[in-house]
Parts: structure tokens; C-alpha cells; sequence
């Protein structure tokens, strides 16, 4: 399973081009960023069982990078959401410079 954090105006390209590639993919919506750490760190997403999580910016991985598990797959988007990654200590990221870049990448692996 593939989720991803984009914001309802972001969202159809994004998870149309994984739809494409037949992987099952749950979204959870970002509407608002919030930039308050203690409600970033009240913020739960259940992710328990997710064999990967799809990162396009900082602002998606903040307010779990301390929750997820440090071995989890990510696919992120971009340089700069690749070294928070790093810094918060994950250890499986597989970084793109775009979307189209990224969907390759998911159809590559996905074929071994």
C-alpha cells in the first residue's frame, strides 16, 4: 500500500499516476499547513503495516518523521525533503525529481 499527504487541490495527478501503475493508494489530505511543532507532534497518522510512503515536500514528512519507522521506504520528491529525511534518521529513501520521475521509478520496482 502506498500513502501519500497532498493537498485536496494536489492530489488527482498524484494518485492518478500510481492508479495507473495498479497500486493501491490511500491518500490523506493536507488542507492546511500548520506550523506549530506541539500540534504537528499531536498529529497521528496511523501507519503501522504501509510498506512505503510517498514524500513530495517537508511539510508532508514533518509531522511523522519522528513516528515512522526509520526502515520504512520512502519515495520523496525532491533534494530538499530527502535531506530532512536523512537528518530525522531514515534509513530507505528513494528520491525523484518529480512525480513522472517518481512513477517510473515505483513501475521499475515493481516489475522485479
Amino acid at each position: 500500500m502506498i500513502v501519500t499527504l497532498r493537498a485536496l487541490e494536489q492530489e488527482e495527478h498524484t494518485l492518478s499516476v500510481f492508479k495507473e501503475l495498479n497500486l493501491e493508494v490511500n491518500n490523506f489530505p493536507i488542507s492546511k499547513l500548520i506550523y506549530d511543532e506541539p500540534a504537528l507532534e499531536r498529529l497521528y497518522v496511523d501507519l503501522q503495516g504501509v510498506d512505503a510512503v510517498v514524500l513530495t515536500s517537508i511539510n508532508a514528512l514533518r509531522p511523522m518523521a519522528n513516528k515512522l519507522d526509520k526502515d520504512v521506504r520512502l519515495f520523496i520528491v525532491g533534494a530538499n525533503t530527502a535531506e530532512f529525511a536523512r537528518e530525522k534518521g531514515m534509513k530507505n529513501i528513494i528520491i525523484s525529481e518529480n512525480v513522472n520521475e517518481l512513477s517510473r521509478i515505483t513501475q521499475d520496482m515493481k516489475k522485479k
